[in-house]
């Protein structure tokens, strides 16, 4: 066996990524086996990752209608203490549904629009980490930067595919969706009541536009697959496997160029991937080095 073989003989990068993905599901408090099938394990971590809001700071905006509302609304102590956990960077999962860390479990509101909605409860469910769930939801677009707060409604038929919540977002914050809007779209059929839109979507089809204040507007979220899904999760986990088997080979035919070329000592080296706080990262371990993050990739000619 050559040095190189030997060396690379002691990389297991699918392990890593596997024991990754376990310890974070174990931080959710989540008791889930490492799987021989790498593929199915990535998917479920995506799927949870991507219902999760990340505890950042956010800025935090507000219908007007809404705003108004919270004057005399018997929830806006909720909706106060869900604002500033949004604007001081704290947990709101809390507020989402019990079923958030259920992979099998999918939010087709935010897969289709980004929009989250959280039950307005103070009080802890005592069977769980969440609040109690309630029949009253806080409807609000969120993405990496800011939380869109948008209305307060019950829980009922169609709540969940309503356009309303685009045409909230349209109305007031129209540079949240103008690049999702396609002017050269005059119309398009059948026009679907949020009830029916929402049969659509529990059969596993994504319908990609939606009819918003006379324009038609792609979906934020781009959509869900037939097996529900998020469009993005299942292009990420593919994406996160194809880097992986490249990184893999480029280890096997350029063990000692990479070592070389970032002043590492072949035989003493240990390459690991880790989770960085909202990466995938290839480090070694002794010198502590971080040498690629996912998606990039070694540059070898």
């Amino acid at each position: 066996m050559s040095q190189q073989m030997h060396m690379t003989s002691r990389i297991d990068f699918e392990t890593d990524l596997k024991n990754e993905m376990h310890n974070a599901f174990s931080s959710f408090g989540l008791r889930i086996p490492i799987r021989s099938k790498i593929d199915e394990m990535l998917l479920d971590y995506l799927t949870i990752h991507k219902k999760v809001i990340s505890p950042k700071k956010r800025s935090v905006l507000f219908n007007p209608g809404l705003r108004d509302k919270l004057a005399t609304h018997s929830k806006s102590k909720e909706v106060e203490v869900i604002k500033n956990r949004l604007e001081t960077g704290k947990d709101v999962n809390i507020f989402q549904s019990k079923r958030l860390f259920q992979s099998h479990f999918h939010d087709h509101l935010l897969y289709e629009w980004n929009v989250f909605h959280f039950h307005l409860s103070l009080e802890r469910d005592k069977k769980s980490n969440f609040v109690k769930q309630t029949n009253q939801l806080l409807f609000t677009y969120v993405d990496s930067e800011k939380a869109i707060m948008l209305d307060i409604d019950n829980h009922k038929a169609g709540i969940f595919a309503d356009e309303r919540w685009l045409s909230l977002i349209d109305k007031h914050f129209p540079e949240v969706l103008e690049k999702h809007v396609h002017s050269e779209i005059m119309n398009f059929y059948p026009e679907l009541k949020p009830v029916e839109r929402q049969k659509f979507w529990n059969y596993g089809y994504s319908l990609g536009f939606t009819k918003v204040n006379g324009k038609i507007i792609g979906s934020p979220g781009v959509g869900r697959t037939t097996s529900g899904h998020s469009m993005l999760v299942v292009n990420t986990c593919n994406e996160i496997l194809r880097w992986l088997f490249t990184l893999n080979r480029h280890f096997e035919e350029y063990y000692d160029e990479i070592c070389e070329v970032f002043d590492i000592n072949p035989k003493e080296a240990k390459f690991k991937l880790t989770f960085g706080e909202e990466s995938l990262d290839l480090i070694e371990t002794i010198t502590k080095k971080t040498l690629l993050s996912f998606p990039k990739m070694f540059s070898i000619s």
